[in-house]
C-alpha cells in the first residue's frame, strides 16, 4: 500500500512539472512573438496621440444593423416593422411546417406535442429568428445582388452569352 503512495505522489509530481512546463512554454513563446521591436526607421505619424480613432457608438449601430439583416421571416421586412429600408421579407410560405413532413417519430411526437404544436393545427411553427453565422449578409445579400445584376444586363442586352459565342448550360 505504501508502495501504490509512492507511485502516486510522483505521478502527480510529474503531472504537475508537466503543467508548469507548459505554461512556462507557451508565456516565452507569446512573449518572444509579441516582443519584436519597431524597426528603427519607424516614426508614428504626426498628432498621432491626438486622434479619436476608436467611434464605439459607430460600432455598435453597425452590430445593431447586422442583427437586424440577419432577422428571418416576415417581420424581418422593412413595411411590416423592420429597420433597414432595402429589407424585405423572407421565408414567408415555409413558416409553418407540417408535423407529417418531419422526421419525428410518434412516440416523441406524443411526449412533446403540447412544445412542438401548442395549438394542435398540425404545424410546427418556425417563424421568425435569425440566418445563422451571418450567412445571410456575407452570403445571400451579394448572391442575389450578382443575379439580379446579371439577370438585369441580360434582359437589357438580349442574350449576353449568346452575343459572345459561348453556349449557355
Amino acid at each position: 500500500m505504501h508502495q501504490k503512495k509512492k507511485i502516486l505522489k510522483k505521478k502527480n509530481r510529474c503531472k504537475r512539472l508537466i503543467a508548469a512546463l507548459i505554461v512556462v512554454m507557451q508565456l516565452l513563446t507569446t512573449s518572444i512573438l509579441f516582443a519584436e521591436a519597431p524597426p528603427e526607421t519607424f516614426t508614428p505619424a504626426e498628432n498621432w496621440e491626438d486622434f479619436d480613432y476608436f467611434n464605439f457608438a459607430e460600432a455598435l449601430q453597425k452590430s445593431l444593423y447586422f442583427y437586424d439583416a440577419e432577422k428571418c421571416g416576415v417581420a424581418a421586412g422593412y413595411h411590416q416593422g423592420g429597420r433597414l429600408e432595402w429589407r424585405g421579407p423572407c421565408h414567408e410560405v415555409d413558416e409553418r411546417i407540417p408535423i407529417s413532413n418531419t422526421s419525428l417519430s410518434e412516440a416523441f411526437l406524443e411526449k412533446y406535442r403540447h412544445i412542438i404544436d401548442p395549438d394542435g393545427d398540425g404545424t410546427v411553427d418556425v417563424h421568425g429568428g435569425f440566418h445563422d453565422a451571418g450567412d445571410h449578409v456575407r452570403f445571400g445579400l451579394p448572391q442575389s445582388y450578382a443575379a439580379g445584376t446579371l439577370d438585369g444586363d441580360s434582359m437589357n442586352s438580349g442574350n449576353p452569352s449568346r452575343q459572345s459565342g459561348k453556349k449557355s448550360t
